[in-house]
Order: structure tokens, then sequence, then C-alpha cells
């Protein structure tokens, strides 16, 4: 490995770590003297090993300065008050049944407020709220809290009174108004091109909408384990780059402009679906690999995968913490990078020359990610699906023609809209299909393992003994290596 590559890795580690433990350090933690003197050692040691200690300390001191830098903003010191200011929309309105979900930021802070469907409001209206805030609470087991604080929300106002007074200025403004008008406007095709269910999986799939799947389907999707398709992950970022790289090197473009026209695509696709924290990993990750596919250089994925880290964190350090969504993509590419190949090892040595080896492949996948995510998922959930493996062998081969066939239908759509349910028919039958699968499989008796009892102390030692586990596998597999070289 090169040096520069490996200093990269030592430091994003560091900076992960950093953020990890930051909550045990008081404020005014030292973080930027200890990094700007820990850099200094490094210069002075950069040829010793000692250097790559003192790289990954001034780092991990740099992480625990920019964590104390991320405070509560001050408009939560009025919680419990009744206040009337004027703010403007910056996020795009969550709308649900009969009510809408509104961000309005402040210049001391941000408010969710709760308020009927009607009238809508629009990223960028300007607004005059008039209400009660109050700070968010845990709702049962579901750190409420914790969720809305990864977004630097820290005040909630239920049924305000709002008034429009303006819009909101600006090339941003123009920017993402624009953009989610666009993405409303996608919303609206795939509502006229498929009925319910489907058109709700569809938007989910394609848009990142989260509440257009019934919580009655999300039931059933997590009791068999695909609830991950639903997220905005690396399976749409690689289906999505793959795509569009194919589809402009056709037009005889050169790899390398290919590639930053490629990623303009998947950067706008990003903000579209919400700038989710599985798919900004699978962005950062997908660049690199599409980059290093341009300019012909081979890099390392575990460096993609702890600097897409790093950077996220350096962004938002509360995510490691918060995002749920942050923490079981980062444990499931994990598996994918240390787990799959393991498994893959011993079953070309068990299964060498047998066709049942291919189908256990497909299986290791669900496994190795299961096998490192489980106590995320006990904790958070309660539940651990154990038919997941067969559920996602029977309708993960789905996604990549489904969606391709949902972006070729949009498209069509928006040339000869009457006949939108034409060009939507063929991704009907996929999720028609999958979702019978997912209302035969969901009534499997055992289906899923409920335990509501597992505690963060409980995960550790899980992973204590995955972590020795695994480097007894791998010391197995090198010494079976060296032996037969």
């Amino acid at each position: 490995m090169k040096k520069i590559e490996f200093g990269v890795i030592i430091a994003s580690l560091g900076f992960v770590f950093g953020v990890l433990f930051a909550p045990l350090f008081g404020v005014g933690f030292p973080g930027l003297s200890f990094f700007i003197s820990g850099s200094v050692f490094f210069s002075i040691f950069r040829r010793r090993r000692f250097a790559w200690v003192l790289l990954f300390i001034s780092f991990s001191c740099l992480a625990i300065w920019r964590y104390q830098l991320w405070q509560e903003d001050s408009l939560a010191s009025y919680n419990g008050q009744k206040i009337e200011m004027v703010g403007t929309v910056c996020a795009e309105p969550d709308r649900r049944g009969a009510s809408q979900k509104i961000v309005l930021c402040f210049s001391q802070g941000k408010v969710l407020a709760s308020t009927q469907l009607y009238p809508e409001y629009f990223y960028g209206d300007r607004l005059r709220l008039t209400g009660k805030l109050q700070a968010p609470e845990p709702i049962e087991d579901f750190r409420y809290d914790y969720y809305l604080a990864r977004s630097g929300i820290y005040s909630l106002s239920y049924q305000p009174r709002l008034e429009k007074v303006g819009e909101g200025e600006g090339w941003n403004n123009v920017f993402f108004a624009s953009l989610f008008r666009f993405k409303r406007k996608l919303f609206d095709i795939i509502s006229r091109g498929l009925p319910e269910p489907e058109a709700g999986l569809a938007q989910a799939l394609i848009l990142g909408y989260k509440r257009t799947v019934s919580d009655a389907n999300l039931e059933k999707f997590s009791i068999i384990g695909i609830s991950h398709v639903i997220a905005i992950s690396g399976t749409h970022i690689t289906i999505l780059s793959a795509l569009a790289m194919k589809f402009l090197l056709s037009l005889k473009l050169r790899p390398r402009p290919a590639f930053y026209l490629a990623a303009i695509f998947l950067f706008l696709y990003v903000l579209l679906t919400g700038w989710q924290a599985s798919a900004v990993r699978s962005l950062i990750m997908g660049l690199m690999a599409l980059w290093t596919a341009s300019s012909k250089k081979n890099s390392r994925i575990e460096l993609a995968l702890v600097l897409s880290a790093a950077l996220m964190l350096l962004a938002n350090p509360r995510l490691l913490r918060d995002d749920l969504g942050f923490q079981l993509s980062f444990l499931a590419m994990l598996a994918l990078i240390y787990i799959c190949p393991l498994g893959d090892y011993y079953l070309d040595k068990w299964f060498k020359g047998k066709k049942v080896k291919s189908l256990l492949s497909a299986l290791n996948v669900t496994l190795a990610a299961q096998l490192v995510t489980a106590p995320v998922s006990l904790i958070n959930f309660g539940r651990v699906s154990l038919i997941a493996p067969l559920s996602n062998v029977l309708i993960l081969w789905t996604f990549a023609p489904l969606m391709a066939l949902l972006l070729g239908a949009l498209f069509l759509s928006g040339i000869i809209p009457f006949l939108s349910w034409f060009w939507f028919w063929p991704a009907y039958c996929l999720l028609r299909y999958q979702f019978l699968l997912t209302d035969i499989l969901a009534q499997f008796p055992g289906a899923a393992w409920e335990n509501s009892s597992w505690t963060w102390f409980e995960g550790w030692i899980y992973y204590l003994i995955l972590f020795l586990l695994v480097f007894v596998l791998y010391r197995f597999w090198f010494r079976s290596r060296k032996n037969s070289d």
C-alpha cells in the first residue's frame, strides 16, 4: 500500500475514533492545539512508525474539537415558551396523510413545525411562526430527540399559526426550490402510472420518500429483512453509476469527461432524494470507484470507506451516535469487505466445483451483513430477521432491472404522458412480485427473532467475540495460503 493511502486511512480512522469517544471529554478540550502539535511531530518523525501513532492521535483530537463545536442552537433556550418569529422553509416538507412537517430555519436555529396539510408550503417560503416551542422527547424506545439532533433540530412546534410573508432569495433557494419541484413532478408521474401500493414503493425506491410505503408493508419488510431496499444506498448508486457511465460512453465520450458528467448526475440525485447518510456514503465511495476506473488506477476499498466516514463526520459529527442509517450502512460495508471474502474462501474450499456454491455465495452476502448489523437491529428495533437470507436471494435480483425500468418509464412518460400506464407496466410486474413474495415470507413461523432486552453492553461483547473469531479465521486462511505456496 502506498504511504499516502495508508496515511489517509490512519488519519480517517483517528477522526472516526475521536468522534466516537468525544462525548467523554468536557467542553473546552484543546483538540485543535493537540492536532497542530501532533501534525508538527508527525512531520518531524515522518520516517518512523511512531509517526502513524501521532497522526492517529492528532486527528482524534481534531475530531473531539469538531464534535464540541456542534452545540445546541440558542433557539432551544425558548423551549416551553410561545414565540413569534419569521423563518425560511429550509428542507422539503414531509407530507403524510392529512398533515405536513416543515423545517423552519431561523437565525438562532431550526424548528420542526407540524401542521395541517393545507395550505401547502414549499422550500424557500418565508413564514411567520406563532406558537409554543417544546423540546423533542423519546417516544417509547425510539430516541426521537437523537433522531432530530443529527439534523440540528432541538425544538418542535405542534399546530402553530403559519403565515407566508414572502419567498427566500439567493441562488441556493432558487436551485433547491427548482430541484424539489422537479422531484414533485416525478412523484406525480409515478402516481399516475402505477396503482397503490406499487406506486408508494416505487417512489421510495427512486425518489427516497420514506412515508409512501404503508406501515403494514414496512413491518413485513422488517420481518423478512429487506427494509434496506427502501433507503437510497450503495445498490442504488452502483446501478445508477453503471447506467450513467454506459450511456455516456455510448455517446463516444472519453472516460474522464464521462466521469465528471456521471459525478454531477449522482450528486444531484443524492440531493434530490434527501441527502441520506447511506446515500452520501455510497456517493463518496461510488465517485472514488468511478475515478479509479476512469483513470485506470487501483485504490483500496478500505480507503474509500474510512475516508467517506471521516468526511461525513467532519460535516456532521452527530451522525455516528444519532443516525441509525449511518451506523447500519457502514457496518454492512465492513461485513462485505472483511467477512464476505472469508465466507467465499471457505465455500470455495468446501464446495469446490459444485453448483450449490453459487447459491451459497449469494447467501453469504446477506449472512455477513446480518452478522455484523444484528446487535444494532436488536438494540434499536428489538428484532432480527431469520428469513432474510432467503428473502434477499428471492427478491434482490429484481432490483437492478426494476431501477432501469422505472427510470425508463419516467423518461418515456415525460414525453408521452397518456401512455404512462403502458410504460410502467413492466415495472409494475416486478413490484407486484415483490409484494406477493413479501406477504408469503412474512407469514412463515419464526421468520424473525424478537428480543427487546438487548443493550449496548451485550452489543460490545458480541462485537468483541466476532472480532476475535474473524481474526482467528483469517490466521488459518493466511497460514493455509502460505503452506500451499
